[in-house]
Formats: structure tokens, sequence, C-alpha cells
């Protein structure tokens, strides 16, 4: 029997974008998954074959993660990296032969590195250090190119949810159902499932909005689907300039609970357009959701949406500028009857289906690691 690839995960127990990864081990027993989170775990009740360890500022929960991060793993494998405390406890007092992978989330981290100050040092310390910095897009991975060498940043791609992939008739939790049938049909439904941080522009599509009011178009609504997360003032400001313009027929801020996947995927399907106006991005599923389900999508022109039309021109995304009168054009030549042909829509089904299937990237990425550590 070969041995088991041993590893200790941090990250958090909530939401889509560790869920695929909490799935994964779960089903496959020829890996040792232990998950150090911190507050809030979505999972514990559905899994066996993972561990769990929590974590807090607790004396005593710090001298347990501390002998946690002791013993001997193939990988500790930290998802996010934002943390400078946790990024310290691993690299004082991790065992002298395990890995240390960061994967980086998004652009934040890597753009804080690029900067010349206290905080930017403090990260490129620690990332320096790690065996492998994981990137989940090319346009990450162009970003730490400054200061990493390429062989360091294996990209290596997310995707969608197995769930996408098969049809099933699971039962949608109530909350998913009520707000299905809320959704008025006869409109054009516009969807922006994204939280409300810094790399989020839910000001411009107000603003886009405020224009199509004007303009006299009336027969839309725009859905502001919250995330997981909230920071600072975003979500505050946009509810008082959405009640300062009067738009609160045409924009609606859906706030909920964790939601399955199915029940993801049955509200865009009651969707006509989904919405990706990032400031930054890695690559989303928000992105990846409405074109896999061929719907209509309208996306910035930012530099992994490029690379992601480089890499595949049949998707043919018109990216446009992150402006309030570029994205209202736009809005408004789809509600006038401007779509993308069945062939497009299709051709981008493919893409996504082919290349952005997590279970599988998953499976890909435990093979590099497996190749690596031989």
């Amino acid at each position: 029997m070969p041995k088991k690839l041993n590893i200790l995960m941090f990250g958090p127990a909530y939401g889509h974008n560790i869920q695929p990864f909490i799935e994964f081990f779960e089903a496959n027993t020829s890996y040792e998954l232990t998950f150090a989170y911190s507050g809030q775990n979505d999972f514990l009740a559905s899994t066996k074959n993972v561990k769990f360890i929590e974590y807090s500022k607790s004396l005593f929960s710090l001298l347990k993660l501390t002998s946690t991060i002791k013993k001997e793993y193939d990988i500790i494998w930290y998802h996010g990296g934002y943390e400078l405390n946790i990024l310290r406890f691993i690299f004082l007092f991790k065992h002298k032969n395990t890995k240390i992978v960061l994967n980086v989330w998004g652009e934040h981290i890597p753009r804080i590195m690029l900067k010349n100050n206290a905080e930017s040092k403090k990260y490129l310390k620690y990332y320096k250090k790690a065996y492998i910095i994981q990137c989940n897009w090319f346009g990450v991975q162009k970003l730490l190119l400054t200061n990493f060498p390429e062989d360091k940043l294996p990209v290596l791609l997310w995707g969608l949810d197995a769930t996408f992939f098969k049809r099933t008739n699971s039962v949608l939790r109530p909350v998913t159902q009520d707000f299905i049938e809320s959704i008025d049909t006869e409109k054009i439904n516009f969807f922006y499932p994204k939280s409300f941080t810094e790399a989020s522009d839910h000001d411009c599509i107000i603003e886009a909005v405020k224009l199509l009011k004007e303009k006299g178009a009336y027969q839309f609504c725009v859905y502001f689907w919250t995330g997981n997360v909230s920071r600072g003032n975003f979500e505050k400001d946009a509810v008082e300039k959405i009640k300062r313009y009067q738009l609160e027929e045409f924009i609606k801020i859906e706030q909920h609970e964790f939601l399955p996947f199915i029940d993801i995927k049955a509200i865009w399907e009651k969707m006509d357009c989904g919405l990706q106006i990032s400031i930054n991005d890695q690559l989303s599923s928000t992105l990846l959701e409405p074109m896999y389900l061929k719907r209509e999508l309208i996306a910035t022109n930012i530099e992994p949406y490029q690379i992601l039309l480089e890499k595949f021109p049949e998707l043919e995304l018109h990216l446009i500028e992150r402006k309030p009168k570029a994205l209202a054009f736009r809005m408004d030549d789809f509600i006038d009857g401007n779509t993308t042909s069945d062939a497009v829509l299709e051709n981008r089904k493919k893409v996504i289906e082919k290349e952005f299937n997590f279970k599988k990237n998953i499976q890909k990425m435990m093979d590099y690691y497996l190749q690596l550590l031989k």
C-alpha cells in the first residue's frame, strides 16, 4: 500500500470556495486531511473522513494549534494566505520535512506585496519561504512574477462544483424557492452575486441603472446577491445611494443563508444575464456559472478576463470598460433584444465543462503535488 498523502489545510470552513475541497477529501480516502479553521463551520456535521481543528485566540487553542502544526505533514496548504499571525505560526512551528503551499485567493495579497511598505515586507518574508505559491489564474501569477520565480508559481485552475454538471431533482431550500417565486419573469433580470468588497463595483452598476431609468428603461431588475463577506462601508453606501436615486424598484439587495450549489444553479436558471463588474478578480465562479448555463454575460475588461479570452477565444466575450455609461449601453442593448447567438453560448458551455470542472481540477492539483513530492 502506498503511503497516504497527509495534509494540514488552513482556510474558512464555510462558503462555496472551500466546499469542493472539503467534498473532494471527504470522498477520497487515499488522502488524510486535517482542516484548521476559525469560527464558522458549515461542513462539520456532514463529514467523517475530514478531521477538523478549530482555533481561536485563547492560549489553550493556540497551544493546540502549535502542537498540530508541529506534526510531520507532507503539505501544509493555506487557502487565502491572508493572516500574518497564521503565517507566522506555520513557519515557526512546522516540521522540517513539511512543504508549505500558499494558495492565493484573488489579487488582494499579490497587490499588497507590490507596494514598498511595512505590510508588504511582512507578507514577502513569509511568501518567499513557501515551497509553492499556488495561483488560481494567470492574472494572479502575473502580479506575483515581480517578486517570485515562475517555477514557484504554478497556475492550477479552480472551476465549478460537480453539481453544475449534473442533472438533479434535489429539493431546493425554502429560502431559494421563495426567492425564485418572487422574480418577475416579465422583466429582464440581471444577476450580480458578489460580496461587497474592494474587488467588486456595485457602485458602477447603481450609476448605470440610474442612467437607464433616466433614459426611460423600466422593464428590468438587477439583483445584488450578497456573498460570503462584506468589507468596509460598501454595502451601507450602496443602500444609501439606491434610496437617494430612488432605484428600489430596479435594484434588489438579497441577503441569504449559505446555500448549496444546486440552489445557486436554480437561481441562475431563472436569470437572463449575469454581471461580472469587477475591479480585480482571479477567475470567480460567478464568471463561469452563467457561461456554463448559457446565460448572457456582461463583464469588465480587466486583465484576468482578457487573458481568459486569449486562452479561449471561442468564448467571444465582448468585455466593457468599467464605466457606468458603457455598462448602461450594454444592458440597454440586451434589454432591446440584442443577444449572443446560440452557437456562441454553446461554445462557452463546452469550454467551461472541459476546462473548469472543480472536482477534476482538484485531482490535477493532487497529481501535481504528488509528483512534486517524489
